[in-house]
């Protein structure tokens, strides 16, 4: 996917995004304040979510771990 947007193509947050710029589009152009708006927040709750996992992470280090066990991986850990 290219990505033509400059403001989105040097964001810290664009491999974590999930804004369709269909969405966006309001009588056939990029409404910029509806972009802007929803960059903040899905800024706003990565951040968030980054912060609960370190939270985690510091109470329980291996709070994780069952996420990257082959045996919890459906089909015993082989590739489809």
């Amino acid at each position: 996917m290219r990505i033509c947007n400059e403001k989105c193509r040097n964001c810290w947050a664009i491999r974590f995004c999930n804004i369709c710029f269909t969405w966006l589009i309001y009588n056939d152009e990029i409404d910029k304040n509806k972009m802007n708006r929803m960059c903040r927040n899905l800024k706003r709750t990565i951040i968030n979510a980054f912060l609960w996992y370190l939270y985690i992470l510091e109470r329980k280090p291996k709070a994780f771990e069952i996420l990257f066990d082959e045996k919890n991986i459906k089909g015993g850990g082989e590739c489809v």
